[in-house]
């Protein structure tokens, strides 16, 4: 007696630990009925009787559908998805969906409302196609009826397949369990065309049933080649979208770029020695770079430098600051527009302005405004951006790169896609980086740079290449479509590139730069080959000071300094007294206070603007194998 006692003991709480406390939220019913056609579409209803005590069922269910299967072929296809009804204690309810990582989520119940603690009946039904495997002598459904994601646990579970009218399968199977298991906790019963599974114990949460039916070759119409098409295209939207705009972009861009952007043929180039007519200073380093180099700063110090050589200012050189002070020569309308804003940012004659930290705010607008007046008035002059143009080809690449990712569904896409179109957004900048470094008028400095940069970026390439390579086809054999998503990254790589090239000179522009690159010849020559030019002016301390400010602007300072100052050493036996009334601070010679007044303006300017921020998925059957599946929880 007592013997029998301690075994009804244990058996009652091996059975109360198997089902759910009273308290606990759970499944009590999951039944599933699957109806294939002829043509092989699915509409399932799944009847799902839930508990809910107000703890993770607050609104209603959720239920997780995956919208990828293996075909016959072990190939990724997409499947349909349709949702036909839903219904919650038999009538209709709110639903609403969501994608989430290769599938989609359906909410039951209305975020407004609470649901009553107790037992509920949510029933969706849905159609779906693609689900049927196709072999040689036979068709084949696996359906996965639960999934293995569930948040509860559940304490029936039962499936009905039925198959066309007058057809019965000619083997089942089923497995249970959690993911990968073979267990056969289930009871299997064919009727007619009717294949029936039950569950014969609680499942846990995680653990769910997959069954299998196999139907005899003829039973399903086989796809025709139209729907296998259609299907095709389904399958590798994302990666037509991607290509197709990919071309359509680059041909877009390389006829707009061989209309409007190529650069007119440059001219002879001779020496000049004098600066193009109308072009000043700060003009000259906005044609030279077709627009302002870097920040613009080189400009501002030309300009200013020019200002004090014709008389309207007077520079002082501290240690930590530049000062710019206004002489009382009234402001000429034949000044040049930068200049005018300049004198009048300055302020009236006797005024003076500080370059340091201290007035950083008042540096920057001064600067805004001096760039913004010779914007405004030499805009598409002397060279074109042509806006139009690119805004077009962005727009047409925002088509396609929106289109590709929204056909791709794909929150992991999506961010495959965001990591190669910033690679290709770094890679386009260094490109253009290295560009500018090795640019024929580049120093020695930036040069050396360039070729550094670019031997970093040749190791890169053969280092990692093969692992990258590798990487990608691999990812490639098993998603197609992430060809699509390294399209859409080229297109942004390719705005990048035409961005930059659309810009062109025009016909008065390109005379202007080949004028300007005459001066920047003659500048730059040693003394001994400027005299042979004929018709040369004899170098002067006048000649000197008035082509200064164009050399600042053309980064040639230093040899023009340091050919005045080997002329001014043999027509005075001293170099180091020459200082230009214009001009203050503890100096040696003209190449100590041109490098310090340069790099002065530089670096107290460098130091006084504020810097932005850079930007931040044949063994056998098994649980969870097949179509269908998912899970699901409350919310």
């Amino acid at each position: 007696m007592t013997t029998t006692f301690a075994r009804f003991l244990a058996l009652f709480f091996f059975l109360a630990t198997m089902l759910p406390a009273s308290a606990e939220e759970f499944i009590l019913s999951y039944d599933s009925t699957i109806s294939i056609a002829k043509n092989g579409e699915l509409t399932v209803t799944e009847t799902i009787k839930t508990r809910a005590e107000g703890d993770r069922i607050k609104h209603g269910i959720y239920r997780d559908f995956p919208l990828y299967t293996l075909d016959g072929d072990g190939k990724l296809t997409k499947v349909g998805f349709n949702i036909v009804s839903v219904k919650r204690d038999g009538a209709v309810e709110y639903w609403d969906t969501k994608w989430i990582d290769g599938g989609i989520r359906i909410y039951v119940g209305d975020a407004d409302r609470l649901l009553t603690k107790g037992d509920h009946v949510f029933q969706i039904t849905y159609a779906t196609d693609r689900q049927i495997r196709h072999f040689d002598t036979y068709d084949e459904l696996t359906w996965n009826v639960t999934g293995t994601g569930w948040d509860f646990p559940m304490r029936d579970v039962s499936a009905t397949i039925l198959l066309p009218e007058g057809t019965s399968p000619s083997e089942t199977a089923f497995f249970t369990g959690p993911p990968g298991a073979v267990g056969k906790d289930a009871n299997v019963r064919v009727e007619g065309n009717k294949t029936i599974l039950t569950s014969t114990r609680p499942f846990s949460k995680g653990e769910g049933m997959t069954v299998a039916v196999k139907l005899p070759k003829g039973v399903l119409v086989t796809p025709s080649t139209a729907l296998q098409s259609e299907w095709w295209i389904r399958d590798h939207n994302t990666m037509i979208i991607g290509c197709v705009g990919l071309l359509v972009v680059l041909v877009y861009y390389f006829q707009a770029w061989r209309a409007v952007g190529r650069d007119p043929a440059a001219g002879i180039v001779v020496p000049r020695w004098h600066p193009p007519e109308g072009v000043s200073p700060g003009l000259m380093n906005y044609i030279d770079h077709q627009g302002f180099e870097e920040d613009g700063w080189t400009a501002v110090s030309a300009s200013a430098l020019d200002l004090a050589v014709k008389g309207y200012l007077e520079i002082e050189n501290l240690d930590e600051a530049v000062m710019l002070h206004r002489t009382h020569r009234q402001i000429e309308d034949r000044l040049p527009v930068g200049q005018k804003t300049l004198l009048t940012t300055i302020g009236p004659p006797g005024h003076g302005f500080t370059i340091n930290e201290d007035n950083g705010e008042a540096v920057e607008k001064m600067g805004e405004r001096f760039f913004t007046a010779v914007e405004k008035e030499h805009r598409d002059r002397y060279f074109r951006s042509n806006d139009v143009y690119v805004l077009v080809g962005f727009l047409l690449s925002a088509v396609f790169v929106i289109g590709t990712i929204y056909f791709s569904k794909h929150p992991d896409d999506i961010g495959a896609f965001l990591i190669v179109a910033y690679g290709c957004v770094k890679i386009t900048s260094l490109v253009i980086w290295v560009r500018k470094l090795l640019h024929p008028r580049a120093s020695l400095k930036n040069k050396l740079g360039g070729i550094v940069l670019l031997s970093l970026l040749a190791y890169g390439i053969i280092a990692y290449g093969a692992y990258i390579v590798g990487t990608v086809w691999f990812e490639i054999t098993r998603e197609p479509n992430l060809i699509g998503l390294g399209a859409a990254g080229l297109i942004v790589l390719i705005n990048m590139l035409f961005f930059s090239l659309m810009e062109a000179p025009t016909p008065l522009g390109r005379k202007v730069m080949d004028e300007i690159e005459g001066l920047r010849l003659y500048l730059r020559v040693a003394e001994k080959d400027r005299m042979n030019m004929q018709g040369a002016p004899t170098m002067s301390p006048q000649h000197f000071e008035t082509l200064l400010p164009y050399a600042v602007a053309l980064n040639v300072e230093e040899p023009w300094t340091e050919a005045f100052e080997r002329w001014f050493s043999k027509a005075t036996e001293d170099s180091e007294n020459y200082v230009p009334g214009w001009y203050y601070g503890l100096v040696k010679g003209p190449s100590d206070w041109i490098g310090a007044f340069s790099s002065s303006v530089a670096s107290t300017i460098s130091a006084t603007i504020p810097q932005s921020s850079s930007s931040s998925f044949s063994g056998g059957g098994f649980s969870g194998s097949g179509g269908g599946g998912g899970g699901g929880g409350g919310w």
